[in-house]
C-alpha cells in the first residue's frame, strides 16, 4: 500500500470538494508550495484549509486570502 502525494490526489480528483489539514515543522516552508498546488489543480474553490497551528493558518490565510479555513485554536477559545 502506497500514500498518494498531495498532487496525486489533486490531479486524481479535480474539483472534488476537499478539508486539507496542513501539518508541518516549519509552516512558512509549506505554504507557497501548497497554494502553488491548488492553484495548479484549479481548487481554491473546492478546498477547506484547517490546522492546530495559529501560525500555520494565519500565514496561509495572509497567502491565499479567498480559500475557506477552519479557525485557529486561538480563534476557538476566543469564542
Amino acid at each position: 500500500v502506497q500514500v498518494p502525494t498531495l498532487e496525486e490526489v489533486l490531479a486524481r480528483f479535480p474539483g472534488v470538494p476537499m478539508n486539507i489539514e496542513i501539518k508541518a515543522e516549519n509552516p512558512p516552508s509549506v505554504i507557497e508550495p501548497f497554494v502553488e498546488l491548488l492553484d495548479r489543480y484549479r481548487m481554491r474553490p473546492h478546498v477547506l484549509v484547517a490546522s492546530f497551528s495559529d501560525t500555520l493558518l494565519f500565514s496561509f490565510r495572509a497567502a491565499a486570502p479567498d480559500v475557506l479555513t477552519s479557525l485557529s485554536p486561538l480563534e476557538v477559545a476566543q469564542l
